[in-house]
Order: C-alpha cells, then structure tokens, then sequence
C-alpha cells in the first residue's frame, strides 16, 4: 500500500530542527541512519489515519512523539510516529521496521 506521494530525497543537512516548523519541505524526505534508522518527512500525511489509542498522542498542543507510533496506513498497520507537539520541529518519522521503500526512476 501506497503511504505517501513520491518524495525527493535530501540530504541530512537539510533538516531544520526548529520548535513549531516543519523539519522539511513539502514532498521532501530524508533517510535519516543516526540513532533510528527511519525516514523522516513533514506532516503531509494525507494517506495516514491517526491510531485509536489517543494516549500515543499526548502533548500540550500537539503530539510529543514519544508514546509510540500513532499513525496507522489505512489497512490499519502501525508505520508512522506524528511529532507536532508547540515545543518540538514537526514531522513524520517513519520506522524502517515498518515500511519499505520504493525508487522510482
């Protein structure tokens, strides 16, 4: 199943980790090897549902992204973790557990 539009990989240094902005632009990905190995995009998540569990969305404004993953693909699989909290960059963190990628040429 299809999670996200095609997406223009970036390099690392593109990120912008800044409080309350997304950490990239539209349609932009980055395949992100430090201590998680995942692919983080903006909040473009048309194709995603939010989990049932809203504890995994906790947060003052926002989801914190530290409960676990709290989006689902619409067969309802676990793939995505949504972070959006006012005090955290936003973005989607896809697990390379739970996705595999696709080049399109």
């Amino acid at each position: 199943m299809e999670l996200t539009e095609v997406l223009n990989v970036v390099p690392e240094s593109q990120l912008k980790w800044q409080w309350g902005y997304d950490i990239l632009e539209e349609k932009e990905v980055v395949v992100y090897l430090n201590q998680k190995n995942a692919v983080l995009t903006n909040l473009d998540d048309e194709k995603l549902i939010d989990h049932s569990d809203s504890r995994r969305f906790s947060g003052c404004c926002g989801s914190s992204g530290s409960n676990g993953i709290n989006k689902l693909c619409k067969n309802g699989h676990e793939v995505a973790t949504e972070t959006s909290d006012c005090c955290t960059s936003t973005y989607l963190h896809f697990s390379l557990d739970h996705i595999i990628i696709k080049e399109i040429f």
